[in-house]
């Protein structure tokens, strides 16, 4: 039986959408301190993709393999196996991760780049995988894309005791030469570019995707929820500079505002990609379902 992969096609490049756990609930003031229930009561859009019944909060853990121009593109990597994390919940996990990513037409082997939107544990973690006892890379012919702001705000920041993934995740890619210093606005291939969307963190980027006059932009963390299209103030709690992560998501939902451009959220439970609208004083997501069928 084929697996239920979600794909999207923007002219001639494929993007594939890997989930690693989820769907997940969290009240809205847990991800977003200024937010309440009755925030989310009064977007009825967002129900019943985004929301529960509870008026909580609906997340996925999830990365995206992009095929273009002749490469794959891993863009972030989830959480990851083993992995010793501040979050008891997420550590010493076992998923089975590479085996689905494999299915999705990417095994360790295969993939040429690693995309880090940004440097956040459940961004980074299946950059490695323990083998004998020691962390090596998950992706050993693949060059790994991280920008100087992004890696020297992650190596100085004072990380909780008992989260060491710094040490798991990052560090053994920069010990095995595989990372490439790139710009936050760098071209990967044909098709495929970054775009700044500093906030969340100092280097923060997000990829947007454009071939045969279609295009699509995957988020990253400049945005976790549909909630915060039509609440763009709401900034989560684990952006280091709130206000400037604002301006980020206005800026951009701006630039989207009643175009044909996909907005793939990188935490979006299905179906994980719409266009932007505008709506009251911001804006709202009309989901765009799968576009591409599971092969």
């Amino acid at each position: 039986m084929a697996d239920d992969f979600k794909r999207w096609r923007i002219g001639g490049i494929t993007i594939t959408r890997i989930v690693e756990l989820g769907p997940m609930e969290v009240g809205p003031h847990e991800l977003f301190p200024d937010a309440t229930r009755d925030d989310v009561k009064a977007e009825p859009w967002l129900a019943p993709n985004f929301v529960n019944e509870k008026a909580n909060l609906v997340i996925d853990f999830q990365c995206f393999l992009i095929e273009a121009a002749g490469k794959k593109i891993l863009v972030d990597t989830c959480i990851g196996d083993g992995k010793t994390l501040e979050e008891e919940a997420l550590s010493n996990m076992t998923t089975g991760f590479l085996e689905t990513l494999t299915r999705a037409g990417a095994g360790p082997d295969d993939v040429d780049v690693v995309l880090c939107t940004h440097l956040h544990f459940d961004h980074v973690g299946w950059n490695t995988r323990k083998v004998d006892g020691a962390w090596v890379p998950t992706y050993p012919k693949a060059r790994y894309l991280f920008n100087r702001p992004e890696l020297d705000f992650t190596l100085a920041a004072e990380h909780t005791p008992g989260d060491e993934f710094v040490a798991e995740s990052i560090q053994p890619i920069l010990d095995a030469g595989l990372v490439d210093l790139v710009a936050t606005d760098h071209q990967v291939c044909a098709g495929v570019r970054l775009i700044p969307t500093p906030g969340h963190t100092p280097g923060h980027v997000s990829v947007w995707v454009e071939d045969a006059g279609e295009s699509a932009v995957i988020t990253g963390d400049m945005i976790h929820h549909p909630l915060q299209l039509a609440r763009p103030e709401f900034a989560s709690s684990f952006c280091a500079d709130p206000e400037q992560s604002r301006a980020s998501r206005r800026s951009l939902f701006g630039r989207l505002a009643g175009q044909p451009t996909l907005l793939i959220g990188s935490h979006f439970c299905e179906p994980t990609a719409g266009r932007v609208l505008a709506h009251g004083q911001g804006w709202r997501l009309e989901c765009v379902e799968v576009a591409v069928p599971a092969e």
